[in-house]
């Protein structure tokens, strides 16, 4: 199945004992799909939040040190 828009033919052979059945399954490819990845964003949100964080908390400790 490397193949967009093929046919594609499975033959086996199962041998039960001195009996040999032969079967035949057909599968048909259709088109490339297509598949958007979604980005996982979680590291990025981290690393804002402990930024934002710091910021907050330089201004926090900036007004208690200087009592403005």
């Amino acid at each position: 199945a490397n193949k967009p828009n093929v046919t594609a033919y499975l033959i086996y052979t199962i041998q039960m004992g001195n009996e040999s059945h032969i079967y035949t399954t057909t599968i048909k490819i259709g088109p490339e799909q297509k598949i958007e990845k979604k980005q996982d964003n979680s590291m990025l949100y981290l690393i804002v939040g402990i930024a934002l964080a710091g910021v907050i908390g330089y201004v926090v400790y900036d007004q208690i040190k200087y009592r403005r």
